[in-house]
């Protein structure tokens, strides 16, 4: 799952007693003081597993402010952080170290923070940062407490308006830290498994893997996955063309996250393996359909979810990603509605209903809500 808005930074947490906690558990396990490399072993080591993104915002205009869209006291809007961690998504995807879900990352989350402080009214300074979680062991009471094990930041300023002033701070925190956690993980990270074509193939990939993935009833031929689950498998009535899905067709996936099988069915037109122009209908096997058109590859325009129990979502996509004003009606009449900018989740406002099933929308996390795999 992706993991955003986490309360789980620095806060309350001084660095004397984070280093207290590291060099205690860190002699636990070893029985000896750190040498340097132990000390880095400790800080990234994860058998290479793929790692949860977080986004922490605040500071001292609204402390208690989510990671969306930040709000200074007098009511002035502040700094949206979906760009800057989108920056981070990627890198983290092009390295093959992202995932959507926990029980992948064991825990392990790369979570972005922006702290805001104000040097005159007019005025902003932002400190930008990146703090690696993982599962420490804490010698005291020998439990297992997700812990900032490496943190490092950059103060910003100073114009609130300016959106690559705070972007373009964070590859070079990122590029520091994949270079260590590589480095310390090495052994464990694998080389890609590849088609024949050299392409990126699904097994042995982790889940949320962009990835092409064999069709179980056509050897050989391939069709693109943008977001790998766990025992999946996919048909296609379809042709192939070469090694790649191609044309008019319905696709089948199957998957099983430990609680049952689960089913979708997707028709539509593929080319090269991927969809790419015209309307897209998905039906899953607990009754939900969704209907929209797909435009270069990415879904864009109006695009309606109706769930088995009667609620009917919809609203627009951008270039992939939700835009606009996303509308969920209930049977009981009842309705919400939340506000997208770019995929980022704003406003969110909903009348009263006792009997309505609400769902949590991540545009990011594949298979948790079914309209979102």
């Amino acid at each position: 799952m992706r993991m955003r808005n986490g309360g789980c930074g620095l806060r309350g947490v001084t660095v004397a007693g984070l280093v207290a906690l590291l060099l205690a558990s860190a002699t636990a396990v070893n029985g000896q003081g750190l040498s340097a490399s132990d000390y880095e072993r400790f800080q990234f080591y994860n058998a290479c597993r793929p790692m949860g993104l977080r986004s922490h915002g605040g500071g001292s205009f609204n402390a208690g402010a989510d990671a969306g869209t930040l709000k200074y006291e007098d009511g002035r809007p502040g700094r949206n952080l979906g760009p800057i961690v989108d920056v981070a998504e990627s890198r983290l995807r092009a390295e093959r170290l992202y995932s959507f879900f926990e029980s992948e990352s064991n825990g392990a989350a790369l979570v972005v923070s922006v702290d805001v402080r104000a040097v005159s009214r007019e005025l902003v300074a932002y400190a930008v940062g990146l703090e690696y979680h993982k599962l420490v062991t804490d010698p005291a009471s020998g439990l297992e407490k997700l812990t900032p094990t490496w943190v490092t930041s950059s103060i910003v300023c100073c114009d609130p308006l300016d959106p690559e002033s705070l972007s373009e701070h964070l590859p070079g925190h990122l590029d520091y830290f994949l270079e260590k956690y590589r480095q310390v993980n090495e052994e464990d990270c694998r080389p890609p498994s590849l088609t024949a074509a050299g392409r990126l193939s699904c097994p042995g990939q982790w889940s949320g893997t962009e990835c092409w993935m064999e069709l179980s009833n056509a050897p050989g031929c391939y069709v693109w996955n943008d977001a790998l689950l766990p025992n999946q498998t996919v048909t296609w009535t379809g042709e192939c063309a070469g090694e790649l899905a191609q044309g008019k067709g319905t696709l089948k996936w199957v998957w099983d996250r430990g609680r049952g099988e689960e089913t979708a069915e997707e028709t539509g037109h593929l080319r090269a393996g991927k969809k790419w122009q015209g309307k897209w209908i998905r039906r899953y096997g607990t009754g939900t359909v969704q209907e929209g058109e797909v435009v270069k590859g990415k879904r864009h325009g109006r695009w309606v979810t109706r769930r088995a129990d009667g609620a009917v979502r919809e609203g627009s996509y951008v270039d992939g990603k939700r835009h606009g004003q996303w509308v969920t009606r209930h049977k009981s009449g009842k309705q919400e509605v939340v506000t997208y900018k770019h995929g980022w989740q704003g406003e969110w406002t909903k009348t009263p209903d006792e009997d309505a099933k609400e769902v949590e929308v991540d545009e990011n996390t594949p298979g948790d809500v079914e309209e979102d795999r």
